[in-house]
């Protein structure tokens, strides 16, 4: 695969945008009906927030979204913060640094616009939840590290 370039989303790219994060999403366990429904959703996504996209080869292979404080696009950040959310690449691409190349964008632009601070939103996958992500699991012997 040729190297990543990193660019703003456009209306054009919505489509491709919501396609890749919920199938990404999906098939990590991280989705369920409802998120798959914002997911999918790449256009109000360009028109409410900044997502920057990862293409190689003419494809887009990732993407992430970078959320104002007050918009639906960010729940944790507070005032003079940004929120890095839905950051996604294709499982093809992976291992070549796109998701740095996403992340980097996010803080340069958060740094342009004098943004204080700089969240990443998360959420503990189901599967890994499943496993050792409840406090009972934790305290039996497999989970403890």
């Amino acid at each position: 695969m040729s190297e990543a370039e990193i660019r703003r989303a456009g209306p054009d790219d919505a489509d491709q945008v919501g396609t890749l994060a919920e199938r990404v999403y999906r098939q990590g366990g991280w989705a369920d009906e409802r998120y798959s429904k914002l997911l999918l959703d790449g256009r109000s996504r360009i028109e409410e927030a900044t997502v920057f996209v990862a293409v190689a080869g003419g494809v887009i292979v990732g993407t992430v979204t970078l959320g104002r404080p007050g918009t639906r696009f960010a729940n944790m950040a507070r005032a003079g913060g940004a929120e890095v959310r839905m950051l996604a690449v294709d499982e093809a691409a992976r291992g070549q640094g796109i998701a740095s190349l996403l992340m980097d964008a996010c803080e340069g632009l958060a740094r342009d616009e004098g943004f204080a601070a700089l969240v990443l939103s998360t959420a503990v996958s189901r599967r890994w939840g499943r496993g050792c992500g409840s406090a009972s699991a934790r305290r039996s012997r497999r989970c403890r590290r």
